[in-house]
């Protein structure tokens, strides 16, 4: 990855089905939205969940040693084997994702 970090990492998508409704739900866009953005025409995500869950992957990732990072120029760099990280995400989707996602019980 140059320089941009794991949130432009499209294969992540791949393992979304894991995502529970509830999560998902949280992003989705609103009517108005809709009306500017047709679904059938855009993919457009609005909201926030309290954690950015792709962070806490791309930090595990790191602490695991799975990925090597630097500098080509002034360009940040870095690089892994794509299914090492998104097997985490699949892992954590599938173990805890409202935890994933920093939303406690009460926010179930």
């Amino acid at each position: 990855m140059f320089g941009v970090d794991i949130y432009k990492l499209t294969a992540m998508h791949y393992v979304e089905d894991n995502l529970p409704w509830e999560i998902r739900s949280i992003f989705s866009p609103s009517d108005e939205v809709n009306r500017i953005y047709p679904p059938e025409q855009w993919m457009i995500e609005t909201g926030h969940p309290p954690v950015k869950a792709w962070y806490t992957i791309q930090n595990t990732a790191v602490e695991k040693g799975l990925t090597r990072q630097g500098f080509i120029g002034s360009c940040k760099v870095m690089s892994f084997k794509i299914w090492d990280v998104v097997s985490i995400c699949e892992r954590e989707l599938k173990r805890d994702p409202f935890g994933l996602y920093g939303l406690t019980k009460e926010k179930r």
